[in-house]
């Protein structure tokens, strides 16, 4: 040892007699910092810190060292070293109050590297990986790479900071990854997968697109990527192993030999499946089609167990319950009340060459698995795709299936709108076939179907009454279910409806949103809109078509008399069989989706039972005897036509309900056991099974009798350990009687366990004739299931009629609510409502609500009738918006069928209410919010008609003044005199108003006023509480009290000072704004004045005819002038 330099190996020498590969190791450390610092020093010394008196040269003792010193060395091979001088150790001789001077820093800055590489989940792993694959290596290195971190050049210390980082990661490789001889014989490894993952990549390749969850033992399992993908999702552990499934040569996979793995018990399967499916993916389940038993005795004893993928779920293919228990769990699908899951396909073609340019052919057809609708319709739409909102908002699809190649602004205004509880909706993609082509597929589907009449009538209705993009939609379709095994779907012709039919009314899209029909605006959730007031349904599929009566009003007058009799019925007259079906419907399931589940085969014993029990239960809500009278007509139980008719239909199920719980085993049923769902004797080869089974049981209990006798060990009895079954357990005192033949499964401190020779081929017999046995019962289920099926249609219109009944019960409950009353509707268009109210508005106010009136008639004749249109103005927050929004949603709930919030309700019938209300741009289509606003505008035009209500909400508002005012009088004046539709103009233009003031001043002498001017009343008073009362500031502390009441005439200011001093503007701003607004009303009307005076004095004997009728002239002259400027 050198006289001033103590070495690391010649202090390790004694401790390790292989010191020299602990001195290359350390050397291979300290390289990089000691070549750059100086080349004189050797990289394996420490220099000793200078004393004032030099120490004695003396061998290092075998006494064992300081131990901040043994510290200080075990650490320098960890050392992250950024300076030459990072690297001193105190000397063998210091004592224990000696410090080195930067000893708490470096420790600090070791510290703080080792948790940038090492401080996160998965580090280890991704070093590890990082030896083959260099990008995995440097996305590692940027995540753990500080931002904020100074990366300016240091010239030769970065490169030792490159250096030593790579010096750590090589031995941090060689602590935690394979070392080359192991990694030598993984890489001649890699290629030969285990059976079952060769099983596992067979089926991915197959299937690219499905997250594969695996049968594996008790358990379900993910491999590779999907491992990934799944562990992430559900957040359970992931083992580590290869990703990639397509390129076994992948250099990042080269260390495993098997594939990445990530778990869950049996028993939450479909639990996990549909955390997977709400994520948007498609999950596949692959289960094992042989047990243990049939293997052994088959011919595939040494291969492994033959999976297959068995079912594919999808978010609109999700039909299975969540778990076996659900049959017996009320509200397993609250929170999807009233939710449909629709899968819809959508294709885009050009518009015809006559059309205008921007128009679009598209084709829609919807299907929903779980009920079995299917919807289409095919329309002509222009840029702004308005029609297809409509469509999309209505159905709220939960996948979208696109056809061919779709433009661009329409996949993003599907993917906008299709949302279902707040979820976006899946999306794929397929190829569009030609006319030939999709004609022919449909062809051969239909014909293979079924070969009977019914297959050729449903062909022709599909030939000549469906377009050809719905043709090409529905092909598609088909294409996609078929994996699902849920084409099926589609061999109903019965459910095929348009998705317009000529007997409800027309809810465009904004008229969804502006009135809040399904989601408020506040938070897009369903409380506060009118379904969530009306839905009172006590079963999930009554909320589903309480949802499509709202969306589709009636505007037939005899069937909307009739429903409307029905709810008035049951509001009064409450009869038993009432009172039967509501005991039926308490904790009743969505018998609507278990009859799905039948249909598709899907249903488990517990299900089907419990959907039989039900069926029966409410087919005896009435009695038979008295249902159908002898000519066979349904028994006038109630005065409603309807109600009769739906009781009649009740009935219908309870023969051929009771005929199938004949053949069930109730408590086999209960325990979801096959095997025992049956009653005895009903299938031969069931019986047959049972009976080897039965056999097989006496052939061990005489071999256990046989095996007391010969031992002598007379309480000898089976026992089942660990899942297996038939066991021998013995006490450790009487292991000398144990024959030596016998084979030791297990043992513990006292007794043993064991089988015999004799036992284990009958306990195999056992298991063959077990799995028989399910075998066989599975047959009989699945030929039960067929016969169920024959009773479909009959099961599904009581399914119908029972959600009916439930939906005109909800009705009858919302309208049984104080001060609601029954409409009185009348053939010629109009609205007369007195003592109006707003239905969800007082159902959430704290404070009585202020009713007002409306009175809108098509045809005023004077005789009390009311106005085409009524031009509305009022300061703002007066409560214009609230009261149209109550006009339109007492018409709609009238055309439902219920009663409305008012005093007194006479409504002519509406085939369309149009609503444009609030302000939002386009930035996607680079249209303005003024340009949205009046092409939406246009739109309405085009549309509206003398039956229909038009609702605006200050039209023009979006641009000048002068345009404004023109573009919302022009506007108005069609709606009135062109279109003659019932409309309420909302309007802060005083301008527009006044245009009719002379019409209503006229008195009774002129004709019925067509357009009557209204506003929202309120107070007007000084502010006592404010500091200063004076000029501009008592102007800007002027105090409104809003009354919330329509009074007739015009509002001549909006008062939007106070709406500023309510959102709490400064002071001095309102001050100043007070003092604009002032001089700025002071100069119009010295302007008006001007004018005025000009035009009398240019032409006097106008201004006479003027002063002698009330202004007209000069309201004419004012309104000439403004077109002329605006031209």
């Amino acid at each position: 040892m050198a006289g001033e330099q103590l070495t690391i190996s010649s202090f390790f020498k004694k401790k390790a007699p292989t010191s020299s590969s602990g001195t290359a190791g350390t050397n291979s450390r300290t390289s990089s910092s000691s070549t750059s610092s100086s080349k004189t020093t050797s990289s394996s010394t420490l220099k000793r810190k200078p004393d004032s008196a030099p120490a004695a040269k003396a061998p290092l003792s075998k006494k064992v060292p300081n131990q901040s010193l043994l510290s200080a060395q075990r650490r320098l091979k960890y050392n992250y070293r950024k300076s030459p001088g990072s690297d001193a150790v105190p000397s063998a001789s210091a004592g224990k109050g000696d410090t080195i001077p930067d000893e708490q820093a470096a420790a600090r800055e070791r510290h703080e590297k080792f948790v940038k590489k090492l401080g996160r989940p998965g580090s280890i792993e991704a070093i590890k990986r990082g030896r083959y694959d260099p990008a995995l290596r440097q996305t590692v290195t940027d995540e753990n790479t500080d931002p904020n971190e100074d990366t300016g050049d240091d010239g030769g210390q970065e490169d030792n900071d490159e250096e030593a980082e790579e010096g750590t990661r090589s031995g941090l490789t060689k602590r935690f990854a394979r070392s080359k001889s192991s990694t030598a014989a993984a890489k001649k490894k890699a290629h030969k997968l285990t059976p079952l993952d060769q099983q596992f990549v067979d089926l991915k390749l197959a299937n690219p697109d499905v997250l594969l969850v695996v049968e594996v033992g008790y358990k379900y399992r993910f491999f590779g990527r999907d491992a990934q993908t799944a562990s992430r999702v559900l957040s359970n552990f992931l083992v580590p192993g290869k990703l990639n499934h397509e390129d076994l040569t992948d250099r990042a996979d080269q260390q495993y030999s098997k594939f990445a793995t990530c778990s869950f018990p049996t028993a939450v399967l479909m639990y996990r499946v549909k955390k997977l499916v709400d994520h948007g993916f498609k999950v596949g389940v692959v289960r094992q089609v042989e047990t243990a038993a049939l293997k052994s005795a088959g011919d595939n004893k040494s291969g492994p167990f033959v999976r297959k993928l068995c079912h594919l779920y999808s978010k609109g293919t999700m039909i299975d319950d969540l778990s076996p228990a659900s049959a017996t769990t009320v509200g397993v699908i609250d929170e999807e009340r009233g939710t449909n899951a629709y899968i819809m396909a959508v294709t885009e073609q050009p518009g015809s060459a006559s059309s205008n340019s921007g128009t679009r052919n598209i084709g829609i057809v919807a299907v929903e698995p779980t009920t079995g609708d299917v919807v289409y319709d095919s329309f002509e739409d222009t840029a702004m795709l308005t029609e297809l909102e409509t469509r999309v908002l209505h159905l709220q699809p939960c996948e979208v299936l696109f056809v061919g190649e779709v433009s661009t602004a329409l996949r993003k205004l599907v993917l906008k709108l299709a949302t279902t509880a707040g979820a976006r909706a899946r999306v794929e993609s397929a190829a569009a076939m030609s006319e030939v082509e999709t004609d022919t597929f449909l062809n051969t589907h239909y014909r293979t179907a079924a070969q009977d009449d019914a297959a050729q009538q449903r062909l022709d209705f599909i030939t000549t009454q469906l377009g050809a993009p719905v043709k090409l939609c529905l092909s598609q379709l088909i294409s996609y279910l078929r994996p699902f095994n849920l084409e099926s779907v589609f061999d109903l012709t019965t459910h095929f409806k348009p998705f317009r039919s000529a007997t409800a009314m027309f809810l465009h899209a904004n008229t969804i949103t502006s009135l809040e029909l399904f989601r408020n605006q506040t938070d897009f959730k369903p409380t506060g809109s009118l379904f969530w007031l009306m839905d009172h349904t006590r079963t999930p599929f009554g909320s589903r078509l309480l949802r499509k009566w709202i969306s589709a009003p009636l505007i037939d007058r005899e069937q909307l008399e009739l429903r409307a009799h029905a709810v008035q019925e049951l509001m009064t007259e409450f009869g038993k069989p009432v009172e039967r079906v509501l005991a039926a419907m308490r904790h009743m399931r969505d018998l609507e989706r278990d009859l799905a589940k039948v249909y598709f085969g899907r249903c488990g014993p517990r299900d089907l039972f419990y959907l039989l029990v039900k069926l029966r239960q409410v087919g005896q809500c009435v009695d038979p005897a008295n249902a159908i009278t002898s000519q066979g007509a349904p028994q006038e139980l109630f005065k409603s036509e309807i109600l009769n008719k739906l009781f009649a239909q009740l009935a219908e199920a309870l023969d051929p309900a009771e005929a199938l719980l004949a053949q069930i085993s109730e408590p086999g049923a209960q325990d979801n056991d096959k095997t025992k769902f049956f009653v005895p004797g009903l299938y031969e080869s069931i019986e047959t099974a049972k009976a080897a089974i039965t056999s097989a049981e006496a052939d061990l209990t005489s071999e256990l009798t046989a095996i007391r006798d010969a031992t002598g060990l007379p309480k000898l009895a089976y026992m089942t350990h660990a899942g297996i079954p038939y066991l021998l357990e013995v006490d450790k005192r009487d292991l000398a009687r144990v024959p030596l033949t016998w084979t030791k499964i297990s043992q513990y401190r006292t007794k043993s366990r064991f089988r015999t020779p004799e036992t284990a081929p009958l306990v195999r017999e056992l298991d063959r004739a077990r799995e028989q046995l399910t075998v066989e019962a599975n047959a009989a289920y699945q030929r039960f299931l067929a016969g169920t099926n024959a009773h479909y249609l009959a099961f599904r219109a009581v399914v119908r009629a029972l959600a009916e009944l439930d939906c005109l019960m909800a009705l009858a409950a919302v309208s049984s609510q104080p001060h609601y009353v029954r409409p009185e509707f009348v053939d010629a268009p109009c609205v007369d409502l007195t003592g109006l109210r707003h239905p969800m508005a007082e159902q959430q106010l704290l404070d009585r609500y202020v009713a007002n009136d409306c009175h809108l008639s098509s045809e005023p004749s004077g005789d009390g009738d009311g106005p085409r249109a009524l031009v509305l103005t009022g300061p703002n927050m007066g409560g214009k918006s609230s009261y149209v929004r109550a006009v339109a949603l007492a018409c709609v709930m009238a055309q439902v069928g219920c009663h409305v919030p008012a005093a007194r309700a006479r409504l002519g019938l509406l085939d369309a209410v149009h609503t444009r209300m609030g302000a939002y741009d386009n930035l996607m289509a680079g249209e303005s919010t003024f340009m949205v606003e009046l092409k939406e505008v246009a739109d309405i035009m085009r549309r509206a008609n003398p039956r229909s209500l038009v609702l605006l909400d200050e039209v023009g508002r979006g641009t000048g003044t002068m345009d404004g005012v023109a573009i919302g009088h022009a506007v108005l004046d069609h709606f009135v005199h062109q279109a003659r539709a019932l409309t309420i103009f909302v309007t802060h233009y005083q301008d527009i108003a006044k245009q009719y003031e002379p019409a209503a001043a006229a008195g009774a002498a002129s004709a019925p006023a067509v357009v009557r001017n209204c506003h929202m009343g309120f107070l007007e008073e000084p502010n006592t509480a404010a500091s200063d009362a004076t000029g501009a500031a008592a102007a800007a502390a002027t105090k409104i009290t809003f009354l919330y009441t329509v009074e007739p005439g015009l509002a001549h200011r909006s008062y939007g000072l106070n709406v500023a001093r309510l959102a709490r503007l400064p002071e001095p701003v309102l001050v100043a704004a007070a003092l604009k607004s002032r001089a700025l009303e002071r100069e119009v009307g010295l302007r008006r004045l001007a004018s005025r005076s000009a035009a009398r004095t240019n032409t006097p004997s106008a201004a006479a005819a003027a002063d002698g009728e009330h202004g007209k002239d000069d309201l004419r002259e004012r309104l000439v002038d403004l077109l002329k400027l605006i031209d």
